[in-house]
């Protein structure tokens, strides 16, 4: 596992992220940021500017741009649902993703796995690209998938 920095990646993930990032650079090909969650990732009450997807895009898109690469960050969170129902029709609902970030603690979280589980089974199962899937809660999809999964989470905060 690497922890360098705010993220911890599982070594397939990593390789997965970088295999990813050549294929889009020697292909000139877009890479897919999607962040599916509750109202609070969906950066309702704030600016929308400062909400993290939009923080990475613009972080990001300069570098992904000298790359030769086309980044594409979509915001797919919505308010008081969570992600259970959008995980019933992920392919059509979220799209191609390269890069899946759950985000949705504050109305689903630990009471309620099962939900979880499906976002990350259908993430997979989903479209042509496999994506890397951060998440606080990735259950046994690493036993499931025989250590093949690519999984990372944020690191939590830390206290000051």
């Amino acid at each position: 596992t690497y922890t360098s920095g705010m993220a911890m990646m599982s070594e397939q993930a990593m390789e997965g992220l970088a295999r990813k990032l050549l294929h889009s650079m020697i292909t000139n090909d877009e890479f897919y940021y999607v962040l599916g969650g509750h109202s609070a990732a969906a950066g309702h009450g704030n600016d929308f500017h400062q909400q993290k997807t939009m923080a990475f895009h613009y972080v990001m898109e300069p570098v992904f741009h000298k790359l030769g690469m086309r980044l594409v960050s979509r915001n797919m969170a919505m308010g008081g649902l969570g992600t259970l129902h959008f995980s019933a029709g992920m392919a059509d609902l979220y799209g191609e993703s390269d890069f899946l970030e759950w985000d949705s603690a504050m109305t689903e979280g630990y009471n309620n796995l099962h939900d979880i589980d499906l976002f990350n089974k259908q993430a997979i199962l989903k479209g042509e690209r496999v994506p890397i899937i951060f998440t606080q809660y990735p259950n046994n999809i690493m036993e499931e998938t025989k250590g093949k999964a690519w999984i990372g989470n944020m690191l939590p905060a830390l206290e000051v």
